[in-house]
């Protein structure tokens, strides 16, 4: 039980946060205030954090309460420091957020912003190891799986819920989620540049 469990919080959040990310943009293009927003004198970097803030604290705070729930409803306990783990949620977010709005600026429609994110959302369901294990499947499915950030953060929920892995142990997977986040914020604030001047 706490097996499945443990990696459905690294799930919840992706579907949570790139859903809402996806379609915070776009929806300001087919309201029509876009163009306020690119008359501002707000620099990208500072756009994208006022657009992504409040869904990177909604994702802590739903964090928070689905740990909550799975150590006191199932009695799942956490073996592992929740410190380290909100770290590594929080840059996990920071990736899932800003794909999201990477796809938000990229997007004419909202539904399009929509289809867009299930394209992520849904092989990451399947490949990222929280169904099926990752070494059953053929290696060019795992090849993507490894590009997948919720691949990575169904390894270290596990590690720490489960086993109480710490930083040494999770230094792959960690480095892996700090390289999406950074890839993905950069090509986000290039993105929203390009609107914005």
């Amino acid at each position: 039980r706490a097996l499945p469990i443990s990696g459905l919080v690294a799930i919840l959040m992706q579907m949570i946060a790139i859903f809402l990310a996806s379609s915070s943009i776009v929806r300001e293009r087919e309201q029509g205030t876009i163009e306020q927003l690119m008359v501002t004198p707000v620099h990208p970097l500072g756009l994208m954090i006022g657009k992504v803030a409040p869904y990177m604290a909604l994702g802590m705070f739903e964090t928070a309460l689905v740990l909550a729930i799975m150590r006191w409803c199932f009695t799942v306990p956490i073996q592992g420091s929740l410190i380290f783990l909100f770290a590594i949620m929080l840059v996990y977010l920071a990736a899932l957020v800003s794909f999201g709005l990477f796809i938000s600026v990229n997007a004419k429609t909202e539904r399009e912003a929509m289809q867009s994110a299930q394209m992520i959302v849904l092989p990451s369901l399947f490949l990222s190891g929280y169904i099926f294990p990752i070494k059953g499947m053929p290696f060019v499915l795992q090849a993507v799986g490894q590009i997948l950030p919720a691949t990575h953060m169904v390894a270290v929920m596990r590690g720490i819920v489960l086993r109480d892995a710490g930083p040494s142990e999770m230094l792959g997977h960690v480095a892996a989620l700090t390289v999406f986040a950074v890839l993905l914020v950069w090509a986000s604030v290039r993105r929203v540049s390009k609107i914005t001047t």
